[in-house]
């Protein structure tokens, strides 16, 4: 798993990543608190579903996160989450 998200131009904007990893973990946590299935798949469908929208590119344009790092940190997210589900008993 991508320990660190870098930075780029033209990348994914910085606040809606971290809001996105942070439902993700999350849902994660309730998962180990006894979240059941159902309701979770539903949850990580609704969150899958937000795009995370990139910033500006131009002459002026601003850094944000690397896409390549964070697509790859949000798809161990969601693996993690298939394996909790898949060895819960929930």
């Amino acid at each position: 798993m991508a320990s660190v998200l870098r930075t780029e131009k033209g990348g994914y904007n910085k606040a809606e990543t971290l809001r996105k990893i942070t439902e993700y973990n999350m849902l994660l946590a309730e998962i180990k608190n006894g979240f059941s299935k159902d309701e979770a798949f539903e949850k990580m469908k609704m969150i899958k579903a937000k795009p995370i929208n990139r910033v500006k590119v131009g002459f002026f344009s601003q850094s944000g996160f690397s896409v390549e790092d964070t697509d790859d940190y949000i798809s161990e997210l969601e693996n993690q989450i298939i394996d909790a589900l898949s060895n819960g008993d929930k």
